[in-house]
């Protein structure tokens, strides 16, 4: 039942999200009755006591003929402590993956964190899979979730700019925002801003992002975009490469080299990587930089006033150590690469 619901239409949709989200006890109606999360745990169970019953008849029916004993098994007829399920649950991967799916939103539904940064987050997790005809229902869906008032939303406006005053309206949100690989409000102070969370899959998934000691992994939205605290890297003197990758992917990189160690820069898929913009340019790190590689956002240095720097979004990127390009790092010329 779990892995019916899971692969249905039902669980694709914007609306039903919301329904399930905000719902103080949730039921999936079948042809012949309701269920609850539990109750379709609890029928899986009995499933799997059926058919470990109807194995302990063969088995006896077969070793009855050849003489020989077996061992059987878990049954109906034996207590199974929580331990056990677990165990049998782990085993079968479509029923687990399934149940976490559904249970996901009901925990979501049942522990909305109070904190809006952390709740849009958790939101948007789930979201990356559902669609929805209507592209401007999204934010008033998200509104809704979020507990706010949909006065925040021009109601005359399209998605895209509801979008930018849903997120422009709150305090601070998921600095994770900034690396998500998707299409961008295309305005100045909003080119961190996606157009959409839905359908994107595992590219609207929010990277953890890292927190510098004393701080939240949050920005502030402001008029002149999203500030943040982050290490970053100045660019100079760009020289870039095209290299092809696997299945076929073939990017414009370039090779930086930081404290001695070489790194190249790659962009996603979604957007082609300037990297001949006029103007500074600068990488702004969901993380520091280590061999493992990380998200990264390019951007223009525009100016810099007390201490903060303003930039303009151009795309995101990954920052990948350990070279393996079938390239001589002999025959490259590196990018001038500064810490900031």
């Amino acid at each position: 039942m779990a892995v019916r619901l899971r692969t249905s239409s039902w669980v694709r949709r914007l609306w039903t999200f919301q329904e399930a989200f905000l719902a103080k006890e949730l039921h999936y109606q079948f042809q012949d009755t309701a269920y609850t999360l539990s109750r379709i745990k609890q029928k899986y169970h009995q499933e799997q006591q059926t058919l470990a019953r109807i194995s302990e008849g063969s088995e006896r029916t077969r070793g009855s003929h050849s003489g020989e004993g077996t061992t059987l098994l878990p049954t109906s007829s034996m207590a199974l402590d929580a331990r056990a399920w677990k165990r049998i649950e782990g085993g079968d991967l479509l029923w687990h993956d399934a149940y976490r799916f559904l249970e996901q939103v009901e925990v979501l539904g049942k522990n909305k964190p109070q904190d809006e940064s952390a709740r849009l987050r958790s939101i948007l997790h789930p979201l990356r899979w559902r669609t929805t005809s209507k592209l401007e229902d999204e934010t008033i869906c998200l509104s809704g979730c979020m507990d706010f008032s949909l006065e925040r939303l021009p109601w005359s406006a399209g998605a895209q700019e509801r979008m930018k005053m849903f997120l422009s309206s709150m305090c601070t949100v998921p600095v994770g925002l900034m690396f998500v690989d998707r299409p961008r409000i295309e305005i100045d102070g909003c080119r961190w801003m996606p157009t959409s969370f839905l359908a994107g899959g595992m590219d609207s998934t929010l990277p953890d992002s890292w927190s510098p000691e004393g701080s939240a992994s949050v920005g502030r939205p402001t008029a002149s975009g999203l500030l943040v605290t982050l290490p970053g890297i100045m660019l100079s003197n760009v020289i870039k490469y095209t290299q092809t990758f696997r299945y076929g992917h073939v990017h414009d990189i370039i090779f930086i080299s930081v404290d001695g160690v070489p790194y190249y820069v790659y962009g996603l898929l979604s957007k082609p990587v300037q990297w001949s913009a006029t103007g500074q340019l600068a990488l702004v790190l969901r993380e520091p930089l280590h061999q493992r590689g990380t998200f990264a956002c390019l951007i223009t240095v525009l100016a810099e006033h007390d201490g903060i720097k303003y930039g303009r979004f151009q795309s995101c990127v990954m920052v990948m150590g350990n070279p393996g390009i079938h390239r001589s790092l002999d025959e490259v010329t590196f990018t001038t690469a500064i810490g900031t």
